[in-house]
């Protein structure tokens, strides 16, 4: 799939979005890689991020982390949608990289 940034604010050098899926039956299980050139990826309040393969049919959640700390933030896909939106995260001066691993039906 092509994750774009839609919605909110993300803030980093050069980012770029990388995106893979599998679909089996109903079930829908994306990959999500957001990465920056130097180490400065930051996700302002929330950021949306369009382009799921499949309409999403039940909301699903999960969980996005980034290699420089051990926390992990809220990632959502909202019924009827195409989007997954992710909560604030990351710093100006150690992420390059944001993860998100999430499940979903259609």
């Amino acid at each position: 799939w092509t994750p774009t940034a839609t919605a909110g604010s993300i803030a980093g050098s050069n980012i770029s979005y990388a995106g893979k899926y599998t679909r089996i039956g109903d079930t829908v299980h994306i990959n999500l890689k957001i990465s920056a050139t130097a180490n400065d990826l930051v996700i302002g309040s929330y950021v949306g991020i369009s382009g799921l393969p499949f309409t999403v049919n039940e909301t699903a959640s999960g969980y996005y982390s980034t290699e420089d700390i051990e926390l992990h933030h809220g990632g959502e896909a909202n019924a009827g949608g195409t989007a997954v939106y992710l909560s604030a995260g990351g710093s100006a001066t150690s992420t390059q990289n944001i993860y998100l691993s999430l499940t979903y039906y259609v």
